[in-house]
């Protein structure tokens, strides 16, 4: 039995080393982030919240990396500036 048990073990730990030589980590994220640009902007009025997303396109291939939706408070009345 303990023939086996210590034959099952030098094949698991001849595969775990196999695999890890075979194994290719990947590289990390290849995209430079570039400046954030603003789009669709809604304004805000006294009754309803406004907003605009904020996008970051790689500027090496021009692919969209991240967007954010963000809100704006809702403006005031003219007569309470």
């Amino acid at each position: 039995m303990r023939r086996f048990i210590a034959m099952v073990l030098l094949v698991c730990f001849a595969f775990l080393i196999s695999c890890d030589e075979a194994f290719v980590f990947p590289e990390a994220d290849p995209h430079t982030p570039g400046e954030t640009v603003i789009e669709i902007i809604e304004e805000s009025t006294c009754t309803k919240q406004g907003s605009y997303i904020e996008i970051v396109y790689c500027s090496t291939c021009n692919e969209e990396i991240s967007r954010v939706e963000m809100v704006k408070p809702t403006a005031r009345h003219p007569s309470e500036e």
